[in-house]
């Protein structure tokens, strides 16, 4: 009998492999949050420590323009004409980049005439006064910056008395607001010339105004606006829309332009449903419908996919919702799509199920979206005739045979979600009338892939297809384009001359009855009409 001390040993010798699993798994996820948690700290550590530089370097650029607007008389007129310069005190060569601790950093500094009056700005009814202030905008941007929004500063520099603007100039106020209608500073503003020459560049300030100093001639000069801005669309989604300021004269201010302009957002489209494939998908139609202000006659634009996941860029920020081709739905489920973000959706689908019976020569079945014209159709897709699957939608089916090439078969047949009604291949019938006598005893049809001319055997792997004796003949063929002909010799013999008798090129519609008349004239096998 074992003593009852052994029986405590053997229950307490260790930890079982459960509970080591247990405990593994444990340490896993704990290890995980932490290890998110510091990365995390760092990724916030990196990016206050690029914002601290980046203020620096704004900080240093801003010094930098006073210095030069006070060296001289000249020194305000030089900066305004400079307009938008990038990077201008470099710690190299002017427009060279700024490195500090291995980190790249971008400044924009703007200069322009602010004009004042009666509004709070240019933009909202200022007008032109003798001794404008110049307005200074410095913006620092770096590699990643993500959601964080660039360091800005400005600064507003009056110039000594007798400096500023002459009453040769003439100004162009351009407003820009965001997505939510709100002011949209530090937008790039390019104002040119109709035709050419002269151009002038600006961005816009803490109220999204940009004002540019033009120079119109005597008689007057159009101008046209333009918003630029990497990664930025307006209501359409046009990177860089342009607006007509029309006729400019001396001594003026045109405040009548502005934009509503806005980082881009993306909607990545996923499509999901069971045995759903890339390959099904690529090519099919997908619809965004925007909620809200949009662009256009209609608030439904049509991307193509490509594949169970599209991503469609460049969108302006609001509410969407996509469906999967182009019949509305009954009920939308709209996203939101804040500016520079990206979300994804879901849209399930259902494939459309079914059956191809008597395909001409067991051949391979080719799907085409919409209208077929060709085997080679860049949108064709071969399909499985005892289990075809395609995207619910309009197609036509045509089928590559060894026998016949390509012919077509079932046109704009309309596939409903889930299963189908098996697809029959219809017959197509060719019938020859007319033929004269002396003309063979034999009437064939050869596909026109297969003929170099219209009186000969195939060669290759193509076949002819027997039609019968004259005057009349008839047979059951594939619809598409034939040569017609007729000999007394065998098919296999034939090669032109006095044996055969060509009739020339018909072309088979699909699923009837074709009647082609042997044209009158042509010489029989004996050389006569």
């Amino acid at each position: 009998m074992r003593p009852p001390h052994r029986a405590h040993e053997v229950r307490d010798r260790g930890l079982g492999l459960v509970e080591v699993v247990v405990a593994v798994i444990l340490l896993g996820i704990l290890s995980t949050a932490v290890l998110a948690i510091v990365l995390r700290a760092q990724e916030q550590t990196v990016n206050n420590r690029s914002r601290v530089a980046a203020s620096n370097l704004a900080a240093r650029e801003l010094d930098l323009v006073r210095e030069q607007f006070a060296a001289s008389k000249n020194g305000p007129l030089d900066l305004a004409a400079e307009g938008v310069v990038v990077n201008p005190h470099s710690f190299g060569p002017p427009g060279s980049a700024l490195e500090v601790d291995g980190m790249v950093y971008t400044v924009r500094r703007s200069a322009a005439w602010n004009i004042t009056g009666v509004g709070s700005s240019a933009c909202e009814g200022g007008s032109i006064v003798e001794q404008p202030t110049l307005g200074v905008r410095v913006e620092v941007t770096w590699p990643d910056m993500g959601q964080t929004k660039p360091v800005s500063t400005s600064a507003q520099l009056a110039p000594p008395k007798g400096t500023g603007v002459s009453g040769e100039t003439a100004f162009v106020a351009v407003k820009v607001t965001d997505a939510r209608g709100e002011p949209n500073p530090g937008r790039r503003v390019i104002v040119s010339a109709s035709g050419g020459g002269e151009t002038r560049a600006n961005v816009t300030d803490e109220a999204g105004c940009a004002v540019l100093e033009v120079h119109p001639a005597a008689s007057g000069t159009d101008y046209t606006a333009q918003v630029s801005d990497a990664g930025h669309v307006d209501l359409a989604g046009d990177p860089a829309p342009s607006r007509q300021v029309g006729r400019m004269e001396k001594g003026t201010l045109n405040s009548a332009i502005d934009f509503a302009y806005d980082r881009a957002a993306t909607l990545e489209v996923q499509l999901t449903g069971p045995g759903v494939r890339d390959s099904d998908l690529t090519g099919s139609q997908i619809t965004l419908s925007k909620g809200g202000a949009y662009a256009g006659a209609s608030p439904l634009t049509t991307h193509y996919a490509t594949g169970r996941r599209t991503t469609v860029a460049g969108l302006w920020p609001g509410d969407y919702a996509a469906f999967f081709g182009t019949d509305v739905p009954a009920a939308l489920e709209y996203t939101s799509l804040p500016p520079g973000g990206s979300v994804r959706v879901n849209v399930a689908i259902t494939m459309a199920e079914f059956r191809v019976q008597g395909v001409p020569d067991g051949g391979d079945v080719i799907a085409v979206p919409g209208a077929a014209t060709s085997c080679g159709d860049p949108n064709g897709r071969k399909v499985d005739a005892s289990a075809g699957r395609l995207m619910a939608g309009t197609w036509s089916l045509l089928a590559e045979t060894e026998a016949y090439g390509c012919v077509s078969g079932p046109a704009s047949l309309s596939l409903a979600p889930g299963p189908n009604e098996d697809v029959v291949w219809a017959e197509s019938r060719l019938r020859v009338t007319n033929v004269p006598e002396g003309y063979g005893s034999t009437v064939w049809a050869v596909p026109v892939d297969a003929a170099t001319q219209a009186c000969r055997a195939p060669s290759g792997k193509y076949s002819a297809i027997e039609l019968g004796s004259p005057p009349g003949a008839i047979g059951a063929l594939p619809a598409g384009d034939w040569y017609v002909f007729a000999t007394d010799a065998s098919i296999d013999s034939v090669d032109g001359g006095d044996r055969c008798a060509s009739a020339g090129l018909v072309n088979v519609a699909y699923g009837g009855e074709t009647t082609f008349s042997w044209p009158a004239g042509t010489p029989g096998r004996d050389g006569h009409s």
